[in-house]
């Protein structure tokens, strides 16, 4: 009898192990069964794990490829606006002292959102994304043809800190002039928005935040040199003009 009761027993583990196996193998079963619904082509055509493996590793890799040539198009970027800038750079406080820095945002911003330009085309944030950009193309437009027709361009005048085309010998107020003193860098300030809006994360926050104060900065300098050029007739236009947006800002 006691040998019956051991057979029993012992049999009665066996069959308890052999249901734990089944179970187990029910599992995997099920996971391949799942790993095959989300990664095969809705065809009933099997998954090749290889495959798989495969397009994730080369999607990672072109992630950083991208990431790569987005680090070398600031850096050689980042190198031209130096250069643009240099004597500037070597005066604290000048207009385009500031302007670099704000020219290096809106770049690192421009690489940032590069791949967010045209998703949601018709979205609110995306219309307002490209009214703004339509505005900084006018603007620069604008600004730069009436410094040029009207601004009397004199290479005599003594300041490095300034660009060929910022040496004006007449104070220019007509055309888009007669309404803001900065439209050159209002055309950025528009840009630096419009750019914002392709895609709002916390790292495009910070960058069109550290853009718009360093606009600001450069055209509270532009002023002050300004001032020192043209005396009060400078003074007087400030007095009846907004900085970079009409009849607002």
């Amino acid at each position: 009898m006691h040998l019956d009761y051991r057979l029993n027993r012992l049999t009665a583990e066996k069959a308890g192990q052999r249901d734990q196996v089944r179970e187990e193998a029910g599992g995997l079963l099920g996971i391949a069964s799942d790993l095959k619904f989300h990664f095969s082509s809705g065809t009933g055509a099997k998954v090749n794990t290889s495959s798989v493996i495969t397009n994730f590793l080369f999607s990672e890799k072109l992630k950083m490829d991208i990431g790569i040539i987005k680090i070398l198009l600031f850096g050689v970027s980042s190198g031209f606006l130096w250069y643009v800038s240099r004597a500037s750079l070597r005066v604290v406080r000048s207009h385009g002292f500031y302007r670099f820095f704000a020219w290096e945002m809106i770049l690192a911003l421009t690489l940032v959102n590069s791949g967010m330009w045209f998703t949601h085309p018709l979205s609110f944030r995306q219309i307002i994304s490209w009214i703004f950009l339509i505005l900084s193309l006018l603007l620069l437009w604008n600004g730069l043809s009436m410094i040029r027709s009207m601004g009397q361009s004199n290479e005599q005048r003594q300041d490095a800190t300034l660009l060929a085309f910022e040496k004006t010998s007449v104070l220019v107020t007509s055309g888009i002039y007669r309404y803001i003193r900065h439209p050159l860098y209002g055309s950025l300030l528009f840009l630096a928005w419009g750019i914002f809006l392709k895609d709002v994360t916390w790292l495009s926050v910070s960058l069109v935040a550290v853009a718009s104060i360093c606009l600001a900065l450069t055209g509270r300098a532009d002023e002050a040199e300004c001032i020192q050029h043209f005396g009060q007739s400078y003074e007087e236009y400030m007095s009846r003009t907004k900085m970079f947006i009409p009849f607002l800002f």
